[in-house]
């Protein structure tokens, strides 16, 4: 071979090495020159739930806050039993007596209604006597109210056998159920009534 046609030849490969030699040097060929991306996104799972229940510790559950009514119902005559108990002082009174024998608790308002058979006029209310609040009755407990007969001399009077004793509602002109008939001792006799209002002692009943 002559030898400038050797020189070609070999000046031709010597730039087809270098041409290789580069490209295999050129970022993100071959099997490492590769960039693979991995999305960190997905890297971090929260805790936190919408719906509140999540169990991580800065999780929120949502409290409900339902407002009971405290409201108690108006005692009537099917809830309690209603009985005339004498008392030896002050004179000419006695007492009423409601006990509770229903299941659930409720509210006597003010005074009872009391009529005599035979007399002339209503019962006075003794609002001195009057208590701070009306009287919760809780089942199985009792209040008393009591009933003054005729005054301290005791003086004239009619006979009566019994007397009528209602509920009152709470704007103390309804009645509430149908009024109790009640036995008083014999020979009992009104003049000058009045009647004081509901306690949960007989001590306070008859402080007037």
């Amino acid at each position: 071979m002559p030898a400038t046609r050797l020189a070609r030849a070999t000046a031709l490969a010597l730039v087809a090495l270098t041409a290789l030699s580069l490209t295999g040097c050129q970022p993100g060929s071959g099997r490492n020159g590769k960039k693979r991306h991995k999305s960190s996104s997905s890297g971090y799972k929260s805790s936190h739930r919408s719906d509140g229940f999540g169990s991580g510790s800065s999780s929120h559950r949502r409290t409900s806050h339902k407002h009971r009514s405290t409201a108690v119902r108006d005692c009537t005559a099917n809830d309690l039993r209603l009985t005339a108990e004498p008392v030896s002082r002050p004179a000419h009174r006695f007492l009423v007596r409601a006990q509770n024998t229903s299941g659930r608790t409720c509210e006597l308002e003010g005074y009872p209604r009391v009529r005599f058979d035979g007399a002339r006029q209503a019962p006075d209310v003794v609002n001195r006597n009057r208590p701070v609040s009306d009287l919760k009755l809780s089942p199985g407990r009792s209040a008393y109210a009591a009933v003054q007969t005729a005054a301290a001399s005791g003086s004239g009077g009619t006979t009566v056998k019994d007397v009528e004793v209602a509920l009152l509602a709470e704007n103390k002109l309804d009645v509430l159920g149908n009024p109790v008939r009640l036995g008083l001792p014999r020979g009992t006799t009104v003049g000058e009534t009045a009647v004081g209002y509901w306690w949960t002692t007989t001590s306070g009943a008859l402080k007037w």
